[in-house]
């Protein structure tokens, strides 16, 4: 294991950028932003959440903030980009509501995050450090 992250997560990071120029040629600019942005949240949350190893219950934060705050960002920009312009089951149309679309993403992504690292993500990796494999990998 690296000890220091940041350096084994620059071969997938530089893989994704690459990635974005293909998926940029087949499918068009906002595939672009989630590639790029995607992948800075997922280091920025996998960065937060080894710092907070020893502590999994804030440790399992680092990814729901990142892409809360990151992804929200950015969404509002990509249904301009695809012809999409209001948000199913509601009246919101991104174009001249970029506070309103940041805020409901910063909500929905969030939450749905916190779902998959806390009830999921926490108890799943409280099982899996009682296998062999996982022993057997950090010692």
């Amino acid at each position: 294991m690296h000890k220091r992250p940041a350096i084994s997560a620059l071969g997938p990071l530089v893989a994704n950028v690459a990635i974005a120029f293909v998926v940029q040629a087949n499918f068009g600019n906002a595939s672009v932003f989630d590639v790029v942005f995607g992948s800075l949240a997922t280091a920025a949350g996998a960065r937060f959440t080894w710092k907070y190893r020893d502590r999994p219950f804030i440790a399992a934060a680092g990814p729901v903030i990142s892409n809360a705050i990151i992804i929200s960002a950015y969404l509002p920009l990509m249904p301009q980009s695809t012809d999409f312009y209001v948000i199913p089951f509601t009246n919101i149309s991104p174009a001249g509501s970029y506070a309103l679309m940041f805020l409901f993403g910063v909500v929905s992504i969030g939450v749905g995050e916190a779902v998959v690292m806390y009830a999921l993500g926490l108890p799943l990796a409280h099982v899996l450090k009682k296998t062999k494999l996982v022993r057997y990998l950090t010692s």
